[in-house]
């Protein structure tokens, strides 16, 4: 056995044992080959997902295993399967930062992930990818900075609009509906409007995920006409979520109804 596979060897051992900073301080000094890097980045993937505490060991593992797929010899692109690797690193490491208040950061990194994604067809790295995006203008929206946050909800939304993979209608549902919330934080409550419709209008199927898009958005239009004091028509969009999934008992459905309930029993006291 040479010596880069006795030292991979070392690190599975040290995750089979839990022993999680071992293993990376271990893959971090191995010799790296075509045969075994891969494997390491593996090895090093799982002994961060064991320690998933926002350390800087936790941030040191997501960097080693970029460095490895990095270094990787390629002609073009990288194999798909590594370069799926070095996003759920990147996408992880966004995660942790923007946790640990380096929003700035995160963003950076969220949008390596976007740039190294490309066009691959890999299912795990456009989920990455969507939630890279995603993550990116939360961030934004969180610190109100609305008007830059839109066009990322734009960029995810016009990426993934044909797509139908169930994750991923889901991922452009949230982002348009934060890009009507954010319209409406910047007063602009027509094109918030019109936005939520389309949400509410062209997402039709029952999954839950796609329905809470849908109830979102009534309940964000109906706040929306409210500010135009256009209650009437408010009044109408909480009453067309009691319709559409008032007798749907799902617990992720029933706060919405709940919402829609309490808004149409306050503009019924203001319409009488």
């Amino acid at each position: 056995m040479g010596r880069g596979e006795s030292m991979l060897s070392k690190v599975k051992n040290a995750v089979e044992r839990l022993e999680f900073r071992d293993a990376i301080s271990a893959a971090a000094s191995a010799p790296k080959s075509k045969s075994t890097t891969v494997a390491l980045m593996d090895a090093v993937l799982t002994a961060a997902a064991g320690l998933w505490d926002n350390s800087d060991d936790e941030l040191k593992a997501y960097d080693l295993v970029v460095r490895m797929g990095d270094s990787l010899p390629q002609a073009g692109n990288p194999p798909e399967s590594v370069q799926a690797r070095v996003n759920n690193a990147l996408f992880n490491k966004g995660v942790v930062l923007g946790l640990r208040g380096r929003g700035e950061e995160a963003i950076a990194v969220y949008d390596d992930v976007v740039d190294r994604s490309g066009d691959s067809a890999d299912p795990g790295v456009k989920e990455n990818t969507a939630r890279a995006l995603f993550n990116k203008a939360n961030s934004l929206f969180r610190t109100g900075r609305h008007t830059e946050a839109i066009p990322v909800y734009d960029e995810l939304a016009t990426r993934f609009a044909t797509d139908t993979t169930p994750a991923l209608r889901e991922a452009v549902g949230r982002a348009l509906v934060n890009k009507g919330i954010s319209l409406a934080r910047l007063g602009e409550y027509e094109q918030a409007i019109d936005v939520f419709d389309e949400v509410a209008s062209g997402w039709t199927d029952r999954s839950v995920g796609i329905c809470q898009r849908a109830a979102k958005a009534l309940i964000n239009k109906a706040a929306a006409l409210i500010r135009l004091d256009r209650k009437v028509e408010a009044a109408w969009t909480y009453d067309a979520v009691v319709a559409q999934f008032g007798g749907d008992n799902r617990p992720e459905l029933r706060e919405y109804v709940d919402l829609a309930n309490e808004g149409r029993q306050r503009l019924s006291r203001d319409l009488d």
